[in-house]
C-alpha cells in the first residue's frame, strides 16, 4: 500500500475510534461498574460509604437482591426461548421453510447458539448492551472443506461504530470496529508480510484507553496488556466506501438483478437481446421445394414464400425483432450506494484492506442488544441494574446499621454478689457468650437492658427491598417470594402478568435483536453452505430413515431434494422469532386448541403439538415420532385418561395448614 494512502487511512482510523471513545466514556465507566456491581459483595457499596464503615470498624455486609432479579429475567428468557423458524417470502414451495428451519437448527446446535443467546441476554441485561458478531470459520469444526456459519458474543466494550449512527442495529453507521488479542504467532502466521508492524504491536496498548473500559478484565490487565507476554491486539475495522451498482429491471415481472459494474449489465442485455432472438428463431425451420418455400413453426403453423429469399428474411427479421421485444422488458438503472470494506490494524499500522467477504450484502456482521435506550445519546443506554444501585446500597446501610447496635450496644448481662461465693467461672460457662457476668459488693448495679432494632431502620430496609422490585418490575409473585397466606391463584397470576408487561420493551428489543441476528445466520448459510453440504446435514439422515423402513414411501428423491437445497441459496425468506407463553396453564390450553384443530381435521403436524405443551422429552418424543411416524390412537388409554380428569386437585388459593 501507499505510504501516504495508509497513513491518511490510519488517520481516519483513529478519528473515527477516538470519536466513539469520547461519546462512551461514560456509559463504559457505567457499564464497568454495573457488572461489579451485580456480582456483589465490596463492589455495591460506595466507596466513602465502604471507607467510613471500615475506619469506625463497623461490619460490611451485603445482601445481593439485585443478583435475584437479573436472574430471573434471565432464566424467564431462557425458559420461553422456542428455535428460529424460516417461512418463504415469496410463493415458493413451503418446503423450502422447513429445510432451511432445519439448517438453522444445525448452525445453532454447532454454534451452541442457545448458550450464546443466553450468555448475551445477561450481559444485556447487566450493563445494557451485548454485541453478537455472524462470521465464518474454519476453527473449532469437523467441516474443513467448507467451515461452518459461526455466532459469537463480544466482550464488552470491545464494539464499537460512528457515534452518529442512529438505527437499532447500528447499520447506517459509515464504520463500526471490533478490538480483539491474538497471540504473536497466530497472527503472524495470518500477516506474515507484517512481522515487523506486529512485534511494535505488542509492545504497549496503542488505544491509550482504560483497558477496562475496552473489554479487559481486571484481572488479566497484566496477562493482555503488559509488553512482556506474547499478545498482539488487533483491530478489525469495517467501513463503508461509495460506488455505483447498476440494477437490470424486468419491468414485466419486477424482478431486479444487481451488477457492480454497468458494463457487466450492458452485456447481460446483449445476452438477453441474443439469447431471445435466437431463441424465437429456432422455433422455425426452413423446408424448400421447387416451386415454393416455407417456414413451418413448431405448433405447426406454416408461413409460404415464392422464393426461398424471401424465406431467409422473414427468419432473420423474426430473430431481431424477438430479441428487441425481450430486450424492451428490461431496464437499466445505475444508482450511487455504498459497498463494506474491511481492514486490520495495530498499533496504528495497516496490516491488510480488503473487500467485505459477504460480497454486495451492505450488512455489518454485528447485532446489538440494547435494554434501553430513550434518546440518541449513547450515554443514555443502560439495563436493569443502573437503576437499582440506589436502594440497593440503601439496604446494605441500613442492615449495616442495625448489625453495628447490636453488636456494639449493651447485650445485658447477670450481677452476682460477692457475698454469695459464686463460681463465676463455672458460671460463665453456661451463660450466653453476647451477655456478660459480673461480680458487686455492696449495692447492685442498675442493669442496662440490651438495644433493640431500629424500627426506623427496619422500615427503611423493607422500603429498598420493595422499591428494587417496584423499578425492575420483578414482584415477589413472579419471584415465587409471596408471604401472604391466603392469595388467590387469579390475584397471583394478574400480579404476575402485570410484572410481564413490566418488562415488555425489553423483550421486544430482545426480539429485534434475535430476528436480525437470524437474518445473518440464514444469509450466512446460503452463501456458504453448497448444496452438496446440505444435503449432508439433511438429505443423509432422512435417506438413512427411509433404508430402515422408519419413513413414509412418500419421501423425496434425492435429486429433487438436491434440486430444492439449490433453490434455497437464492431464495428471500422471513426469519421469525416465537416464544413460549409465560404461564404453563396458558401453554396447556394452547396444545389442547391444537388438539382440537387436529381432530377437526386441520393438518396440523403433531410435533408442532408437542412443542406448544409443557411435556418434558420432546426433543425424543419428537424424534420417535420420525422415526416410527404417529401412531394411531389408543382407545382404552384415552378412557383411562379421560376417567383421572375432574379430580379434585389445586383450589386455586394458598392456605395455612
Amino acid at each position: 500500500m501507499d505510504d501516504n494512502v495508509d497513513k491518511d487511512s490510519v488517520k481516519e482510523v483513529l478519528s473515527g475510534v477516538l470519536a466513539y471513545h469520547e461519546a462512551t466514556r461514560q456509559v463504559r465507566s457505567d457499564r464497568a461498574e454495573d457488572f461489579k456491581f451485580n456480582f456483589g459483595g465490596i463492589h455495591q457499596w460506595d466507596a466513602a460509604d465502604a471507607a467510613k464503615l471500615k475506619s469506625e470498624k463497623r461490619p460490611l455486609l451485603t445482601f445481593n437482591i439485585t443478583g435475584p432479579v437479573i436472574n430471573f429475567v434471565a432464566g424467564y428468557q431462557q425458559d420461553r426461548e422456542q428455535d428460529y423458524r424460516t417461512y418463504p417470502r415469496g410463493t415458493e414451495d413451503e418446503q423450502l421453510g422447513r429445510l432451511a428451519t432445519a439448517l438453522l437448527k444445525y448452525q445453532q446446535d454447532q454454534a451452541r447458539g442457545p448458550h450464546t443467546f443466553h450468555q448475551g441476554f445477561r450481559q444485556g441485561l447487566i450493563g445494557g448492551q451485548s454485541v453478537f458478531e455472524v462470521g465464518h470459520s474454519y476453527d473449532f469444526t469437523d467441516d474443513l472443506l467448507e467451515g461452518d456459519v459461526t455466532l459469537d458474543l463480544l466482550e464488552h466494550d470491545t464494539w464499537g461504530h460512528e457515534p452518529g449512527a442512529r438505527r437499532y442495529d447500528r447499520n447506517d453507521a459509515s464504520y463500526q470496529f471490533k478490538l480483539m488479542w491474538m497471540t504473536h504467532d497466530e497472527a503472524t502466521r495470518k500477516w506474515p508480510s507484517q512481522a515487523e508492524a506486529l512485534k511494535s504491536g505488542r509492545s504497549r496498548d496503542w488505544l491509550r484507553e482504560d483497558p477496562e473500559l475496552t473489554g479487559i478484565p481486571e484481572s488479566m490487565r497484566n496477562y493482555f496488556v503488559d509488553k512482556d507476554n506474547d499478545r498482539v491486539r488487533i483491530m478489525q475495522y469495517w467501513y463503508r466506501v461509495p460506488v455505483e451498482v447498476a440494477l437490470v429491471v424486468n419491468t414485466q415481472t419486477g424482478e431486479i438483478t444487481r451488477f457492480e459494474t454497468q458494463k457487466k449489465a450492458e452485456a447481460e442485455l446483449r445476452r438477453i437481446y441474443d439469447t431471445a432472438g435466437a431463441t424465437a428463431a429456432s422455433q422455425y425451420r426452413l423446408q424448400t421445394a421447387t416451386s415454393q418455400s416455407a417456414l413451418i413453426h413448431n405448433s405447426g403453423q406454416i408461413f409460404t414464400f415464392t422464393k426461398p429469399e424471401q424465406a431467409q428474411e422473414a427468419l432473420a427479421r423474426i430473430h431481431s425483432q424477438a430479441g428487441a421485444q425481450a430486450s424492451s422488458a428490461f431496464e437499466l438503472v445505475v444508482r450511487p450506494t455504498t459497498a463494506l470494506r474491511v481492514k486490520h490494524l495495530t498499533a496504528w499500522q495497516v496490516l491488510d484492506d480488503k473487500p467485505s467477504p459477504a460480497g454486495s450484502d451492505w450488512r455489518y456482521p454485528f447485532v446489538p442488544f440494547k435494554v434501553y435506550q430513550d434518546t440518541d445519546d449513547l450515554n443514555h443506554i443502560k439495563g436493569m441494574v443502573r437503576d437499582v444501585k440506589d436502594p440497593q446500597r440503601e439496604v446494605n446501610w441500613h442492615h449495616a446499621t442495625m448489625l453495628d447496635t447490636l453488636i456494639r450496644g449493651p447485650k445485658g448481662g447477670v450481677w452476682v454478689s460477692k457475698a454469695e461465693n459464686v463460681d463465676i467461672n463455672a458460671l460463665r460457662a453456661q451463660y450466653a457468650k453476647a451477655g456478660f457476668i459480673g461480680e458487686y459488693a455492696g449495692q447492685p448495679p442498675i442493669p442496662v437492658n440490651p438495644q433493640g432494632l431500629s424500627e426506623g431502620d427496619m422500615a427503611m430496609l423493607q422500603f429498598g427491598i420493595d422499591a428494587i422490585m417496584r423499578i425492575t418490575g420483578v414482584n415477589a409473585e413472579m419471584l415465587g417470594q409471596t408471604t401472604q397466606k391466603t392469595v388467590s391463584g387469579r390475584a397471583i397470576q394478574s400480579r404476575q402478568a402485570g410484572g410481564l408487561v413490566g418488562i415488555g420493551s425489553i423483550f421486544m428489543n430482545w426480539t429485534e435483536t434475535k430476528t436480525l441476528v437470524g437474518q445473518l445466520l440464514l444469509r450466512g448459510i446460503q452463501r456458504h453452505y453448497s448444496p452438496e453440504k446440505m444435503d449432508r446435514i439433511i438429505g443423509d439422515e432422512l435417506r438413512k430413515l427411509k433404508s430402515m423402513n422408519m419413513l413414509a414411501p412418500t419421501t423425496i428423491p434425492a435429486q429433487i431434494m438436491y434440486e430444492k437445497f439449490k433453490a434455497l441459496k437464492q431464495v428471500d425468506m422471513d426469519v421469525v422469532v416465537s416464544y413460549q407463553d409465560a404461564s404453563p396453564t396458558a401453554r396447556a390450553a394452547v396444545a389442547a386448541q391444537l388438539l382440537q384443530f387436529k381432530a377437526a381435521g386441520a393438518p396440523v403436524p403433531l410435533p408442532l403439538i408437542i412443542e406448544a405443551s409443557d411435556v418434558p422429552f420432546k426433543n425424543e418424543i419428537n424424534a420417535a415420532i420420525a422415526q416410527q411416524g404417529e401412531q394411531p390412537p389408543n382407545a382404552e388409554l384415552a378412557k383411562i385418561v379421560s376417567a383421572g380428569q375432574g379430580q379434585s386437585g389445586p383450589t386455586g388459593v394458598n392456605t395455612s395448614q
